[in-house]
């Protein structure tokens, strides 16, 4: 099988667009940049840049970019990549990105303009909790924890986001009240969340368990 053949339909069409030997090149990159956007950020945005070389008006390949620009806190490019995926395809995913490599390069107000955007209201569930936590991020960093923690308190529960995404806003809460010097929390948040994590732990790896959070949490 060939390494074009290894992509979804939808990237396939994508890359044909290019020809046949540069959607070969592109696709054999692609696999390598998922394989390494964790592992090895330095490689994927040497890849990611060879990538977009091949052509700049595909949005797979600047979003791509963005992602192991952001990865290699190379905020600046993040956002110019990030931003030019969206004028490609529309999407709106990349929001919480490109609201946090705001906050990366000192530019919170911009944040704030993101986070009360239409664009932020009409976000998929679990990606409005993500540009939440980069919110109540901002206000953590100017020492506002309160602030912070009412965001998340009111993030938490909305009935339709996943538990992976309530998961992701109890460690950010847990990250503030160590930012705080707040140990007694720290540790009632970090004792809460544990049993949470291995239970979500056994969701992945096996059938699907209902778990209250909010519950938990409280």
């Amino acid at each position: 099988m060939s390494m074009i053949e290894a992509l979804s339909n939808s990237t396939r069409e994508e890359l044909m667009s290019l020809g046949l030997q540069k959607a070969n090149i592109a696709a054999e990159l692609i696999i390598q940049i998922y394989d390494n956007l964790s592992v090895n950020p330095e490689l994927a945005l040497e890849l990611t840049r060879r990538l977009v070389n091949i052509s700049t008006r595909i949005a797979l390949f600047r979003e791509l970019n963005g992602v192991a620009a952001y990865n290699n806190g190379e905020y600046r490019l993040a956002i110019t990549e990030l931003k030019t995926a969206k004028r490609i395809n529309g999407a709106t995913d990349y929001l919480p990105m490109i609201a946090d490599s705001y906050r990366g390069i000192g530019q919170s107000e911009i944040v704030l303009k993101i986070a009360s955007s239409d664009e932020a209201l009409s976000l998929a569930p679990d990606t409005h909790a993500e540009l939440a936590i980069v919110l109540a991020s901002v206000y953590a960093d100017s020492n506002k924890f309160e602030s912070a923690h009412q965001i998340l308190q009111f993030e938490i529960k909305r009935f339709d986001i996943s538990n992976d995404s309530k998961l992701k806003i109890l460690e950010a809460r847990l990250n503030f009240y160590e930012m705080a010097g707040d140990d007694e929390h720290a540790k009632q948040m970090n004792d809460a969340i544990e049993p949470i994590r291995v239970q979500l732990q056994e969701q992945h790896n096996g059938p699907l368990v209902t778990y209250d959070l909010l519950e938990k949490e409280a």
